[in-house]
């Protein structure tokens, strides 16, 4: 199967039973496609600016994007329809799903924890001098932050 993107593809993320594949573009484009045979399920467009990392939720229901204007868009996977915007400060990297919450990695350091479902920020945490680029959780609960300057750390979190 291949598939054409409308421009440069910035990141791509499958689906948790493999079966939709998320590209995130560098023109703000989103679009989702079924694996098996390249069919275009649902597109939508970030505000503006370009598209640094997508992910699906745990249950595959939900798509998040994170953008260079500090903007997350947390979409519905199935009709490409907006769920909710979660506004950044400064650009946004990095992101991953914790559960039903999401924590995003800022240009200025900073990790968020939000909850997706009342669009709430539930905390920061400054993790480093310069962008946070790469976020990974293990199943034991904890986070793996990469950052610009070629640090990894790793942070125990619990989350209730």
């Amino acid at each position: 199967v291949s598939i054409e993107t409308q421009s440069w593809p910035m990141n791509s993320a499958f689906s948790p039973d493999n079966g939709l594949l998320c590209i995130g573009e560098r023109r703000g484009e989103v679009s989702v496609w079924r694996c098996d045979v390249g069919e275009l399920i649902c597109s939508n467009r970030c505000d503006e600016g370009h598209i640094y990392e997508c992910s699906f939720s745990h249950d595959g229901l939900y798509l998040a994007t994170a953008c260079d204007t500090g903007q997350v868009v947390i979409w519905n996977s199935e009709s490409g329809g907006v769920a909710a915007k979660l506004q950044h400060e400064s650009p946004t990297f990095a992101l991953e799903w914790i559960g039903d919450r999401l924590v995003t990695g800022t240009a200025s350091g900073t990790l968020c924890f939000w909850d997706t479902a009342k669009q709430e920020l539930l905390g920061m945490m400054k993790c480093a001098d310069l962008s946070v680029c790469g976020i990974e959780s293990t199943n034991d609960g904890r986070l793996v932050i990469a950052t610009s300057d070629g640090q990894i750390s790793v942070h125990s979190m619990k989350v209730e």
